[in-house]
């Protein structure tokens, strides 16, 4: 169930401005071959014919009511295949896997799950647009550490500066969207170290 501070708060939700259009823009220019535009999700292509013909063949073979709101369990299982095949990572498919309605459902649970009014999200800009309305519908207050081209890489002190005893998680993508890039291992580990609660980052 939804709360009504989120409601409200989403009427202060700030538009992007021209700072983030900048860097948008920065990044076309930088990666003119593989990035058009910031458009929410819309492929530039049309499908693949063998999806769509798998696609016609399920809905015809009766693949056409509502699914399990954790997703079939083929489909489960096979992204636990999936994720120890290549990640080298173990889930349960029966209940360590959800399967949603594209990435802004998933982003919604992430967000509307943990987070009350005045809680605080890390998030690293520019980001996807629905980053920062789905932190207002939890009532929470976005954190934003920028990032920096050519390699949108962040600077340290400002990720650490951004954390405080209000910040409830933090948001990140690898590759990232929309920039593409990929944070290298080193990076990942001290955002790992900077989130982890005082009393463990005394014992790294």
């Amino acid at each position: 169930m939804f709360r009504n501070e989120g409601s409200s708060a989403l009427s202060e939700l700030p538009s992007p401005g021209l700072h983030q259009h900048d860097l948008f823009r920065d990044v076309r220019a930088r990666r003119r071959d593989r990035f058009d535009q910031p458009r929410a999700g819309i492929p530039d292509t049309d499908g693949p014919d063998a999806i769509k013909r798998a696609a016609i063949r399920a809905i015809e073979s009766g693949h056409n009511q509502y699914p399990p709101v954790d997703g079939i369990s083929e489909l489960r299982s096979a992204i636990a295949w999936h994720q120890k095949h290549y990640n080298g990572l173990d889930f349960s498919p029966e209940n360590e896997i959800l399967v949603t309605t594209g990435a802004t459902e998933a982003i919604a649970a992430c967000l509307l799950s943990p987070c009350e009014t005045g809680d605080e999200v890390v998030m690293f800009e520019p980001y996807y647009d629905s980053y920062a309305a789905c932190t207002a519908m939890a009532g929470a207050q976005r954190r934003v550490v920028q990032l920096q081209a050519p390699l949108w890489s962040f600077d340290r002190d400002t990720l650490e500066s951004a954390i405080t005893d209000r910040t409830r998680l933090i948001l990140v993508n690898t590759p990232h969207n929309p920039t593409q890039g990929i944070q290298p291992r080193r990076t990942r580990n001290h955002r790992r170290r900077v989130s982890a609660p005082q009393s463990d980052r005394r014992h790294r």
